[in-house]
């Protein structure tokens, strides 16, 4: 609750951060006149001239300056307003641009599907020219026509006969390569069956399955021979298979393929030893 305190008498006055009730808010006047409102004009009445031209020459610079930025605020105001012009003029050329480039894109969409329909009516007027072969033999003599029907029964007759033919070769020749593989474990008739798939489908893929069939039947013949051979093997000899095939199982593992295939690499990319091993079973 405020209260106003009169007739008192200051006789110190502490200067300090804060005082002990901060909470408190004192204003104190101190007047000649009494209650009487001070102005501007009374308060620059009561300083002196030198006083008074140090304060009217910072108010006429604050002044300048306020007219200045003014005028300088006008200025981008102004500024402001013919960038918001330009940029509305800018919008609408783009507009403009935009349904320009949409009615290009239909035209040349119209002139696509005229095209393509020029395109079939021609191939519908040329497929009218030409006659087909069955229009063509209904016009032809019935003695003519069955010379004609004959031939070709007699044609493909002659060509599912040259088939078979062609079909008895590959499979005997395919059967004669799958007995030479006897070593590898699979039956004979399977065997043909699975070269002759394999033939079909790619031939220089086949060729690929047929050598590392002949290296796998070679190497477990001769496998063979050494179980045969048993202790009287030179020990020069089981060293040398023994490095083929620990090459071999190296190449399998660093390549990422099957044994029987890095059998095949060793034999290509080390034939010294190879050969090595091939000298060891004599």
């Amino acid at each position: 609750m405020a209260k106003k305190l009169t007739n008192l008498k200051i006789t110190k006055v502490s200067l300090v951060d804060e005082g002990a009730c901060s909470a408190a808010h004192i204003t104190l006047f101190k007047q000649k006149g009494g209650n009487e409102v001070m102005t501007f004009e009374k308060l620059m009445a009561e300083l002196t001239e030198e006083q008074q031209s140090v304060i009217k020459a910072k108010l006429e610079e604050q002044v300048s300056e306020l007219a200045k930025a003014k005028e300088e605020c006008e200025q981008a105001q102004s500024e402001l307003e013919k960038m918001t012009t330009e940029k509305k003029d800018l919008e609408t050329k783009v507009s403009e641009l935009e349904a320009e480039v949409e009615k290009a894109n239909e035209e040349v969409h119209e002139a696509k599907e005229e095209l393509e329909k020029a395109k079939e009516a021609e191939e519908v007027e040329k497929a009218k020219e030409e006659p087909t072969e069955e229009e063509l033999l209904k016009n032809v003599d019935p003695a003519v026509k069955a010379m004609i029907e004959k031939s070709r029964a007699e044609a493909e007759v002659h060509k599912q006969a040259i088939l078979k033919m062609k079909d008895e070769a590959e499979t005997a020749e395919i059967t004669k390569i799958a007995k030479s593989l006897s070593g590898v474990g699979t039956e004979e008739t399977q065997m043909v069956t699975m070269l002759k798939k394999a033939k079909s489908v790619d031939i220089e893929l086949y060729g690929e399955f047929l050598k590392v069939l002949e290296v796998a039947n070679n190497i477990i013949t001769d496998s063979e021979v050494l179980k045969e051979k048993g202790t009287n093997h030179a020990k020069g000899e089981v060293d040398a298979w023994a490095q083929l095939d620990a090459k071999a199982d190296e190449i399998a593992k660093t390549r990422g393929i099957s044994k029987a295939k890095a059998t095949n690499v060793v034999i290509d990319e080390f034939p010294a030893l190879y050969q090595a091993y091939l000298d060891s079973l004599k």
